[in-house]
């Protein structure tokens, strides 16, 4: 009688959905891209298999279904149209989300895997995924087991009427079904689904394994009823709806008591191009990365299905990462960074050809669409809210994403002061805006500037901010102007009133930001400038919008002294490390942020006091980010994670939603939930800046021990080029001869027509449009570059070889080395100078730091002692880095 109670209570519980704390609305399946997106919703409750998967709208059922024959009696996995099995529990992480089901005699576990492959950008850029299954007997008993999946055309358009055709091809190892609209329509959608897509549905061929395409219900009643397919193909091509065509795969597996390896399917959904970008030129479409590797889909598909268990390891690897970092936080933090981790990377990385039709694989770009909102290209707001998931991740990411709107607002089709929104309302035309409304003008110039100089902070590569310097710096006047007194403007989330606290902070630490550019780059009065700005503004906005007690939703004579704001853009201050906001306001808005939600409704904190009900994940995450008290951060974290984590209302994990009753208003899928990674991005190490020219960081640099080598060589070279330079200095000083004409070939030098001595005349920097407009100079520049690491030896940033003086930088051994392995090759004498943004100063500067006055009529022993002072500095220096080199690895790229 005992055992038998024991045995009704481990059925029973074998039949229950085991429910845990964290129950979204939604599941992710397959999602990779802003059309390849597939979910499970929950809200049917325990029959959460027993759903037909939906596009992220929730208004068009993508079909998709998987069945088991167990001993002849067939069951269904997931989809709804056989007989029911039990969804026991289910489980997600970053890449996967796992069924565990019982179904009849077998327990069976059906996993989805969207990979992430933060190493490699053309495994990123597939746009497929998996699905696989594992069978394992539930009493101990061998069964006959057979397995069998299907697809329908309801993926490729958004309007069930439209006509489809498909065909069925086998390769070498696959058969491929494949499905597509009759007439695509480019670059077009219908109910926010491509209508130039093709779907493809692959299963790696066997003496097991059959197929077949036809009317969906007789190609699963051919299942049902025989355990296997005909390998016959439906010729009658007909609309979606008209007798559903399905493309379905069977395996028989025959007497096992468990499967030896997983059954796998890939699917996937091609767009070729996928993006019509803003050009001049008639060759202006952009296609999917993975093309750079494979010549055919089918090629593409054959990999990707024989390197599944190399994907499976790699992505239960990558989820056991993200988990241990985000459990540093808190559990919950975990979840939600799980729960985000593919809806944030559903982006189309692209490639061009060049004139000769190749792939030209140093033009990437990335196109993220406004998914859940709008078909707004690359949304500046939403990509600010995405960047810490793509810093986490791979910061050469958000270089990608960045580059086609600053390649675009660099061009002359772009002529506003500030900066853009976005790049056109057309998902996937990117026709660029140019004719953006002033009021977004602060918040996209702000964001513009905080996530470039986060991209060169994390990664260490200066491309961005060295290409588009003159850009950066129009936007950071613009802020200049108009931050303190935003009236007239609106916020990331529409907001137009007057003076807005949150707002303006953003202004300010975008100026900050720019700042740091500025410094990186050497452009020390830049620097100066922007900085002493940034910090005057900012001690005015603590005034007027703290001096309650905590900040003001909007300052100024008529504020409201009861208005109050979730502040999320103080996280930039922290992200950043700049600093300008004082430590007391922080403290002031945690107090503040703490008693709130001890009020609040038990979903989240209402974004700004003048606007009722409405929460915003993103922006609370980021205002977790910004807290000092962790108490306070996971208070905000709870509120979040009791949102993702219930499934009382429909929609893909949202940005916003009513607090007090978890019903979704937009952002559904969107890929701001990126903000997720908002904490994990305050861990990250920022990175010494260099020119960028080795900063893909899906390669693998060279090692440490080959670098140090060669910065070794920089130190003897860069000695041998200082002896040589006194050397040639004196003599120089007692010919006083003219420029030979030699010098004049050299690239934008001239020699002096002055009385000015020899040497200091002959590198004397030469005026020219061309070395203005990029502020370079092979030996001696008004704006000293900072170089790349290179594999071969360049480290670091360049250095003065005088003592420095506020705002300047040391330079490199390596550009000793250089100026050694010039003068040994061409006898030609190096001067250096040091950096400067200015204009006059650089033009009247010399390595020796006087002006040309001066020089004609300095004695030998004033120069003599500066000599020495220069030998001493650079010995000093080459002790410094000898001792660094004893704890520091040289920088290198991830």
């Amino acid at each position: 009688m005992l055992l038998s109670a024991l045995f009704f209570v481990v059925c029973f519980a074998c039949l229950t959905l085991v429910r845990s704390a964290f129950y979204p609305a939604a599941l992710p399946l397959s999602v990779r891209s802003p059309y390849l997106q597939c979910y499970a919703d929950t809200l049917a409750g325990d029959n959460t298999n027993d759903q037909w998967p939906q596009f992220w709208t929730e208004s068009r059922i993508l079909g998709w279904s998987g069945w088991i024959r167990i001993d002849g009696s067939t069951f269904q996995l997931w989809g709804q149209s056989g007989t029911t099995t039990n969804l026991t529990s289910f489980e997600v992480t970053p890449t996967r989300t796992v069924f565990s089901i019982h179904a009849n005699t077998t327990n069976v576990n059906v996993t989805f895997l969207s990979p992430i492959e933060p190493s490699n950008l053309v495994l990123q850029s597939l746009p497929f995924s998996y699905v696989y299954i594992d069978v394992e007997s539930n009493d101990g008993q061998e069964h006959s087991i057979q397995l069998y999946s299907d697809i329908s055309a309801e993926w490729i358009s958004g309007d069930s009427n439209s006509l489809a055709e498909w065909s069925t091809t086998r390769t070498d190892s696959s058969t491929i079904h494949k499905a597509a609209r009759q007439t695509p329509l480019f670059m077009q959608e219908i109910n926010s689904l491509a209508e130039d897509a093709t779907v493809y549905y692959a299963f790696l061929i066997s003496n097991d394994a059959t197929y077949e395409t036809g009317n969906d219900t007789v190609v699963r009643g051919d299942f049902i009823e025989n355990g296997a397919l005909f390998d016959s193909v439906d010729t009658k091509f007909r609309a979606i709806s008209d007798h559903f065509v399905v493309f379905g795969h069977a395996i028989n597996l025959s007497n096992i008591t468990n499967t030896a390896s997983s059954v796998v399917w890939a699917v996937g959904l091609v767009r070729d191009p996928v993006i019509n970008l803003y050009s001049t030129s008639a060759n202006n479409n952009r296609s999917s990365y993975f093309w750079t590797e494979y010549n055919t889909v089918s090629d593409a598909i054959d990999f990707f299905l024989s390197d599944f268990s190399n994907a499976r390891q790699r992505a239960i690897d990558l989820d056991d990462k993200i988990v241990s970092d985000a459990r540093q936080v808190s559990d919950n933090y975990a979840d939600l960074v799980t729960l985000a981790a593919r809806q944030a990377l559903a982006v189309d990385i692209t490639v061009s050809k060049d004139s000769e039709g190749q792939w030209n694989t140093s033009d990437v770009m990335t196109f993220m669409k406004d998914v859940g909102n709008s078909r707004r290209v690359n949304p500046v707001e939403i990509l600010y809210a995405a960047f810490p998931v793509y810093l986490y991740f791979n910061t050469t990411w958000a270089e990608y994403l960045l580059e086609p709107l600053l390649q675009y607002q660099q061009s002359s089709q772009y002529t506003k002061t500030y900066a853009a929104p976005d790049l056109g309302s057309s998902y996937p035309s990117a026709e660029g805006n140019d004719g953006p409304s002033i009021f977004g003008a602060i918040e996209d110039s702000g964001n513009m500037l905080i996530m470039s100089w986060a991209h060169a902070r994390f990664s260490g590569d200066s491309t961005l901010i060295t290409r588009y310097y003159n850009l950066y710096k129009r936007w950071a006047d613009y802020l200049v102007s108009v931050t303190l007194d935003p009236n007239g403007y609106t916020d990331a989330d529409g907001l137009d009133n007057a003076n807005m606290t949150n707002l303006a902070i953003k202004g300010i630490i975008g100026i900050k930001a720019m700042s740091e550019i500025s410094q990186a780059l050497g452009k020390s009065q830049d620097a100066e400038t922007y900085s002493s700005t940034a910090k005057s503004y900012v001690e005015q906005w603590q005034i007027s919008a703290g001096s309650t007690g905590h900040l003001l939703s909007t300052y100024g004579p008529t504020a409201d002294s009861s208005s109050w704001s979730l502040v999320y853009n103080l996280f930039a201050d922290k992200l950043l490390g700049t600093a300008l906001v004082d430590s007391s306001i922080y403290t002031n808005q945690d107090t503040f942020y703490s008693h709130e939600a001890d009020t609040s409704g038990v979903f989240g904190i209402q974004y700004d006091s003048s606007v009722a009900n409405e929460a915003k994940s993103h922006w609370t995450m980021f205002a977790a980010g910004a807290s000092n008290d962790t108490t306070v951060r996971d208070t905000l974290i709870s509120l979040v994670h009791t949102k993702a984590g219930s499934n009382v209302s429909a929609g893909v994990f949202p940005l916003t939603y009513n607090p007090n009753n978890g019903s979704t208003i937009s952002g559904q899928a969107s890929p701001g939930q990126g903000a997720m990674f908002s904490l994990m991005a305050l861990s990250l190490q920022n990175k010494t800046v260099g020119d960028g020219s080795s900063s893909n960081n899906d390669q693998t640099s060279s090692s440490g021990s080959s670098k140090a080598g060669a910065i070794a060589g920089g130190v003897v070279g860069g000695l041998a080029a200082l002896t040589l330079l006194i050397f040639g200095f004196f003599m120089c000083r007692r010919r006083q001869r003219r420029t030979q004409d030699m010098y004049n070939q050299r690239s934008g030098w001239s020699s002096s027509t002055s009385d000015t001595p020899f040497c200091m005349g002959i590198f004397r920097k030469r005026k020219s449009p061309e070395r203005e407009s990029n502020n370079i100079d092979p030996i001696l520049s008004e704006s000293v570059i900072p170089q790349p690491y290179d594999p071969y030896g360049s480290y670091g940033t360049q250095h003065s070889l005088q003592p420095l003086r506020p705002g300047q930088q040391y330079a490199s051994v390596e550009s000793y080395a250089e100026a050694g392995q010039r003068l040994g090759k061409r006898g030609q004498p190096i001067i250096l100078s040091s950096p400067t943004s200015d204009p006059t100063a650089a033009a009247s500067t010399t390595a020796f730091g006087s002006s040309s006055a001066s020089r004609s009529g300095g004695s030998d022993s004033d120069t003599t002692g500066q000599l020495r002072n220069e030998v001493e500095n650079l010995r000093r220096e080459m002790e410094e880095m000898r001792a660094r080199s004893q704890y520091e690895p040289p920088p290198q790229y991830a």
